[in-house]
């Protein structure tokens, strides 16, 4: 079961119930982290035949799959000074591998991966 487009609108109203945040401080973390997202997963990142541009406004279009959004809205707490523990980082990290993971399934198409043998 896929998840519903999330925008960006939405994504900003889920970081700013836990911070006030302006909006080009936003437009900065999250072109950070949809750039260190594509740093992690090149392939499984952004919707099929679009690349990324970084964004300006909230009413530019997420090209970011859907299940990345947690992994964004934790990123971007971090980011902003939010976690003082480091835990959102980790959640980050466990959320997007979790995505990945899920998207990669899904386009493997019975495909294995095997331990290589000596």
């Amino acid at each position: 079961m896929e998840q519903a487009e999330v925008t960006l609108k939405e994504i900003y109203e889920k970081v700013s119930l836990k911070v006030p945040l302006e909006q080009r401080r936003f437009f900065n973390f999250f072109n950070d982290t949809v750039a260190e997202l594509e740093a992690l997963y090149p392939d499984l990142l952004f919707k099929e035949g679009v690349h990324f541009t970084p964004v300006h406004d909230l009413s530019d279009e997420n090209v970011v799959l859907p299940l990345y959004t947690p992994a964004i809205v934790d990123n971007i707490l971090y980011l902003c000074g939010y976690d003082q523990q480091g835990i959102f980082k980790q959640e980050f990290t466990r959320k997007s591998r979790n995505a990945y993971v899920h998207y990669w399934k899904n386009h493997a198409h019975n495909r294995r991966v095997r331990r290589m043998r000596w």
